[in-house]
């Protein structure tokens, strides 16, 4: 057999050969999916994209917040659409000068504080202690205002005392001169009358009668004198007596007028130690509820 009747062969029976169908199926798989996507092309809806400015607008319930008092940020612990939980702290205001406030405030209740607890020990004449909180400096401004209070009441007194003792003393001596002259006052009266019977009788002469009858009046006088000054002296011890007592009624109302005017600017300084306590708390911002930052208006320090 020659070269070309063998080449006719295997060219008819190429011809004569089925088609493989994989190329087929491929074929019939693209035309199909051309088709679909004409299709799909033709009936379905296209988006027109457009760039134009814009602001974003939340559509639930914007709350803004912001310190209640100006001042100096410390802080910023949110960025631009960060999203937050309730009582998530935002910012920090710069707090120096709430927190020095706030020490001057606290030093002048423990000042009230103990004051009050120096009039108490005043009024009640309790001994003066210091307790465990109670600041040194604080304590021995107190303490030394005890002190001076009490001697200069306690001086006055002693004084008063004085007086009074002095009074009593003088008004025993008075006594004891006034009982002395009763009981020697009627011997007198009887040497007079004795000396009178003598002139009577001739023994004795008138002279001598004279200076008996001024000895007797000289003593009556002396009496009386004395009885005068016991009278003196029990006015005097009544008037020191009194003066004693109104010294510590006085004392004692100082105390209270003091204590109530301690008392008034303590509750005041209470209160404003409330408020500045609230003022410190509103120093942090915090979210309201939870949410997401928007429209952050601060974006540095200072």
């Amino acid at each position: 057999m020659t070269s070309s009747t063998r080449f006719a062969s295997d060219l008819l029976q190429i011809r004569d050969a089925e088609p493989a169908p994989l190329p087929r199926a491929v074929l019939y798989a693209g035309l199909g999916l051309l088709g679909t996507l004409l299709l799909w092309a033709y009936f379905a809806p296209l988006d027109i994209i457009a760039v134009a400015p814009g602001k974003i607008i939340p559509q639930g319930y914007l709350q803004i917040v912001q310190p209640s008092e100006s001042g100096v940020i410390k802080e910023i612990l949110v960025s631009e659409g960060a999203q937050v939980k309730a009582g998530q702290v935002l910012a920090r205001m710069d707090a120096r000068v709430s927190e020095a406030d706030s020490r001057q405030l606290q030093n002048e209740l423990k000042l009230k504080r103990l004051q009050l607890r120096r009039i108490d020990a005043e009024l009640s004449g309790a001994p003066w202690r210091r307790l465990a909180d109670d600041p040194p400096e604080l304590f021995s401004q107190v303490e030394a205002q005890l002190n001076a209070r009490r001697q200069a009441h306690l001086g006055a007194l002693e004084v008063e005392r004085a007086v009074l003792v002095k009074a009593e003393q003088d008004l025993k001596s008075a006594g004891e001169v006034e009982a002395k002259l009763q009981k020697t006052i009627p011997l007198f009266m009887q040497q007079e009358a004795a000396y009178d019977q003598l002139v009577k009788d001739g023994f004795a002469g008138k002279l001598m009668h004279l200076e008996k009858q001024r000895e007797r009046i000289e003593k009556e006088q002396d009496l009386r004198a004395q009885q005068f000054n016991s009278a003196g002296l029990k006015a005097t011890i009544t008037q020191v007596t009194k003066r004693i007592a109104q010294i510590t009624s006085s004392y004692h109302q100082q105390l209270q007028n003091e204590r109530i005017d301690a008392e008034a600017q303590f509750h005041r300084l209470r209160q404003d130690w409330d408020k500045q306590a609230h003022r410190q708390a509103l120093l942090e911002l915090r979210a309201p509820q939870d949410g997401i930052v928007k429209d952050l208006a601060t974006h540095t320090l200072g």
